[in-house]
C-alpha cells in the first residue's frame, strides 16, 4: 500500500531584529535600560518599551528619519507620560533643522490630552464631539452644562458636523465649555505643518476633537509640565511652514491678495488732507507758503511747465521783519485833567528848593 507523504507549508521566522534597520536597533537597545526612569509609575518599563517597539515596527517611514529625532522622540513621551500608539505618534515630518530630512515628532492625540487633564487631579470628566444634523442641542451661557443628545440615541441617522464643542467637569461638579465652528476648525488646520497629510486627513474628525479639548482644557490650572505639554504642542502647528505656503495660507484665511501689507485707517478725529493741497513750510524762514497746487503750474528756465509732483517748491525772498509802529499815547476823556508829569527824584529837590525861596523872599 502505497503512502502519500503531506507537505506542510514552512513560515519563515523573521528575527525582530531584522524588522526595522539596524542604527534604530541599537538606538533602542542602548536608550531602553535607562529611560524607565522618566516613566510615571503607572507605566512600566516593559510596557513602555513593547509600545515604541509596536510604533516604530508599524510606522516604516519612520526608518528613513533622523536617529537623533527618534531619540528625542521617545524621550518626549516617557518624559510625560505618553504611552505610544495610545496616547501619542511618533510622525515623521521635513524639518528645517536636520536640513530638509525627515525627523520623527512626538505628536500628542486626542487620548494623551485626556490622559494629562486626568493626573491633573482636578478633572472629574473630559471630552470633545461634534453635533451633528438631526442632534438635539441646547446651550445657554448661564446654564451649568448644555444638553445634548445624539442622532444615533435617538433612532435617527446622523447628518453632517455643524460644530465641536469640548467640554470639562471639575471635581467640584462645576463645568466648562467651548464651541468652535466648522471655520474657526478649517483655520486651525491650514496652520498644521502636515494639513495636507496625515492625520488631518487619515482621520480629521478626532483631530477636530483634539483641538477642542486643547481649548477647553485652558480653564485647568495645571502644573508647568503639564502645561508645557500643550504648548509644545501648540508650537509644532507653527514650525517648519514653508513661506510659499503660509502666504497661501494667509490668503485663504483672510481673503487678500496681500494680507500682510500694512493698510493705514483714516483718523475719525481729523480729515484726510490732500498732500498736493497741503500748504509748504519753509525749513529755513518758517514762512508758510500756499501749495502750488492752488497757484497753478510754474515754468522752468527753459519755457517747460514743470508738473506739480516733481518740480521744487518755489522760494520766495526772505522778508525783513516789519519795525513795530509807536505805541501811541493816552489820551485822557473830555472833562478831565490829564495827570500830572512824574518827575524824578532831582526834579522835586529842586522844586523844593524853589519854593522854599519864593516863601523866604
Amino acid at each position: 500500500m502505497a503512502t502519500t507523504s503531506i507537505e506542510t507549508p514552512t513560515t519563515a521566522v523573521v528575527p525582530k531584529g531584522a524588522q526595522i534597520p539596524a542604527p534604530v536597533l541599537r538606538l533602542l537597545q542602548g536608550l531602553m535600560p535607562d529611560v524607565y526612569k522618566l516613566l510615571p509609575p503607572d507605566i512600566t518599563s516593559e510596557q513602555f518599551r513593547a509600545a515604541c517597539w509596536l510604533e516604530i515596527t508599524g510606522r516604516p517611514s519612520l526608518h528613513d528619519s533622523v536617529i537623533e529625532s527618534l531619540r528625542d522622540s521617545i524621550i518626549y513621551a516617557a518624559t510625560y507620560g505618553l504611552m505610544p500608539g495610545r496616547d501619542c505618534h511618533f510622525l515623521p515630518f521635513k524639518q528645517k533643522r536636520y536640513g530638509g530630512r525627515k525627523g520623527a515628532q512626538c505628536v500628542t492625540n486626542y487620548f494623551g490630552i485626556l490622559r494629562v487633564l486626568d493626573r491633573s487631579g482636578k478633572v472629574r470628566r473630559a471630552f470633545a464631539h461634534p453635533v451633528q444634523d438631526g442632534d438635539e442641542w441646547t446651550f445657554d451661557m448661564f446654564q451649568d452644562r448644555p444638553l445634548h443628545r445624539m442622532a444615533v440615541t435617538l433612532g435617527k441617522k446622523p447628518g453632517k458636523d455643524l460644530f465641536y464643542y469640548g467640554a470639562i467637569m471639575f471635581k467640584d461638579g462645576t463645568c466648562a465649555f467651548e464651541v468652535l465652528s466648522l471655520d474657526e476648525l478649517d483655520k486651525i488646520e491650514k496652520q498644521a505643518p502636515g494639513h495636507d497629510s496625515g492625520p488631518w486627513l487619515d482621520n480629521k474628525t478626532m483631530m477636530r476633537r483634539k483641538t477642542c479639548l486643547k481649548r477647553v482644557a485652558k480653564y485647568v490650572q495645571l502644573t508647568l509640565a503639564e502645561r508645557q505639554l500643550l504648548d509644545d504642542d501648540d508650537a509644532r502647528l507653527l514650525e517648519d511652514i514653508p513661506p510659499a505656503r503660509h502666504q497661501r495660507n494667509l490668503t485663504d484665511l483672510f481673503d487678500a491678495s496681500n494680507p500682510t501689507a500694512y493698510v493705514p485707517v483714516p483718523s475719525v478725529l481729523q480729515p484726510a488732507l490732500d498732500p498736493a493741497s497741503a500748504d509748504v513750510v519753509d525749513p529755513q524762514t518758517g514762512e508758510v507758503k500756499p501749495s502750488t497746487a492752488q497757484n497753478g503750474p510754474e515754468a522752468t528756465v527753459t519755457g517747460e511747465v514743470a508738473p506739480p509732483a516733481t518740480r521744487p517748491a518755489a522760494r520766495s525772498p526772505r522778508r525783513e521783519p516789519t519795525p513795530a509802529a509807536p505805541e501811541a499815547a493816552d489820551t485822557p476823556p473830555q472833562g478831565e485833567s490829564p495827570p500830572p508829569p512824574q518827575l524824578s527824584s532831582e526834579d522835586l529837590f529842586a522844586q523844593e528848593e524853589r519854593e522854599a525861596a519864593e516863601q523866604g523872599g
